[in-house]
């Protein structure tokens, strides 16, 4: 999001902020060493950040967290994030369909004769 653009209602506030720090230093981490990580990871490695004894001590309901998908997708909306290589492959892959669906077409019309094509 950028900078002037305030957002007019910013959501609930996180109930586990301590851990969401933690987990979102992880995710800046494992990102700047170029690695992929996925929602399922996020996941698993909320889960194991809970089991530890500090969060249990400093929240007490953190045993009854499920750490959704939901809850994954609220805490990267939270700190605007995206995995970014994935929609990098994807507009990729979409200039090669778009490219080798212009190179069809070229081939067939020229083929039907619908299309004169003039090489110079």
């Amino acid at each position: 999001m950028t900078p002037y653009i305030q957002k007019l209602i910013p959501g609930s506030r996180s109930k586990y902020s301590k851990l969401e720090t933690e987990l979102l230093d992880w995710f800046k981490e494992f990102q700047s060493q170029l690695k992929v990580v996925t929602r399922y990871m996020i996941q698993a490695k909320a889960h194991s950040f809970a089991n530890r004894t500090v969060y249990q001590d400093m929240y007490t309901n953190i045993n009854a967290a499920k750490f959704s998908q939901k809850w994954v997708d609220s805490f990267m909306t939270r700190h605007n994030l995206m995995n970014r290589r994935k929609s990098q492959l994807l507009n990729g892959f979409l200039m090669i369909m778009l490219s080798y669906k212009t190179v069809f077409y070229l081939i067939y019309f020229t083929k039907e004769k619908r299309i004169n094509i003039r090489y110079r």
